[in-house]
């Protein structure tokens, strides 16, 4: 994966033996920068697709980020927003019904 090309059989008349090939593709599941912009291959660590991008793209795969492995905090003020008493109220329901760990419901941190 990576190149995509073609090449009709050479049976077909008029056409037969012509083909047409792409350049590579850059694979970018560990992240890049694309200055001219083009087709690229993103999600190459899992399933692939190809993405067209604007010149100047960067790709930053999500463990860069802290989305993937990484470790999230919420502050929950008590006495604070309506929000904020809405998420007490939903962790409530959801420890509640998972049998009332919160290590379990929201799991543990490292």
């Amino acid at each position: 994966m990576g190149q995509l090309s073609f090449t009709t059989p050479s049976w077909v008349p008029g056409i037969g033996g012509m083909g047409w090939a792409m350049p590579q593709l850059p694979m970018l599941a560990r992240g890049g920068y694309l200055p001219h912009g083009g087709a690229a291959i993103v999600g190459d660590g899992g399933e692939p697709e190809v993405v067209d991008f604007p010149a100047g793209a960067r790709v930053t795969p999500l463990s860069q980020v802290g989305a993937a492995g990484g470790t999230t905090v919420l502050e929950i003020h008590s006495g604070g927003t309506r929000l904020d008493d809405l998420l007490v109220e939903i962790l409530r329901r959801a420890i509640r019904s998972r049998g009332g760990k919160v290590q379990v419901v929201l799991g543990t941190s490292r």
